[in-house]
């Protein structure tokens, strides 16, 4: 012990110090210290990374689903208005809705496998979006165009029917947009996988009052497609 005290004295002041504010608070708490290390559990130093949620995931969203669906829903639709049918305005109604659901298909499961939609930052995951919403809300609307202009309808009212449609859902589409707002600058939402997932959310339900929508549109552009009707009657 002697030694020990005299090896002490002998060491430079500046190693004194340390001991003093390290080793020795550490000697003289040993137990305590000891005890917390204990309740310690190792899994919390160990914790594993957690694994990148992949976009292409969301391939399998309920959306795809209600889109897969609608067609044939809509199929179902009693159009009778008034105790009569115009079943050349009940067959427009039925294609425009096929192709727009085609469309919407394929341009979100694009965006989905583009390989920048995961990481990119907030604003221009906005962007994106919003593009391709545009540009697939442009795709089909001039789709259905051509396509009722083969089955003998006038440019006039083939741009008059898409526009018509595309006027009713306005309201949808515009809250939705307002929504992806919210959405791409929510703190609730930190990465593109959650933000992607609440704005599919968000579509599905938009997707399931098409059926009701349709309904309620052939009733307010009546009388106007009855000439086509008359001509398939002939």
């Amino acid at each position: 012990m002697e030694q020990f005290i005299e090896i002490i004295h002998q060491l430079p002041i500046w190693v004194k110090a340390f001991v003093c504010v390290t080793i020795l608070p550490l000697y003289t708490y040993r137990e305590p210290i000891g005890y917390v290390i204990k309740k310690i559990e190792p899994k919390f130093f160990f914790r594993p990374r957690s694994k990148p949620q992949d976009m292409t995931d969301l391939l399998v969203h309920d959306f795809f689903i209600s889109l897969s669906e609608v067609c044939s829903k809509v199929e179902q639709v009693d159009f009778t208005h008034e105790g009569s049918l115009n079943d050349f305005k009940r067959s427009m109604m039925v294609k425009l809705i096929s192709l727009k659901t085609e469309c919407i298909d394929r341009s979100f499961k694009e965006m989905l496998n583009h390989p920048q939609i995961g990481i990119v930052g907030s604003q221009r995951f906005k962007f994106l979006i919003i593009k391709g919403i545009q540009n697939l809300i442009k795709e089909y609307n001039e789709e259905a165009v051509s396509c009722f202009i083969e089955m003998g309808v006038s440019e006039i009212d083939a741009k008059y029917f898409v526009n018509s449609y595309e006027g009713y859902r306005e309201t949808i589409i515009s809250s939705f947009m307002d929504r992806l707002e919210s959405i791409t600058t929510s703190k609730q939402y930190p990465t593109n996988y959650e933000r992607m997932l609440a704005m599919m959310e968000v579509l599905t339900l938009a997707v399931d009052v098409i059926p009701r929508d349709v309904k309620s549109l052939y009733v307010i552009i009546n009388g106007r497609y009855d000439k086509y009707n008359m001509r398939v009657l002939k």
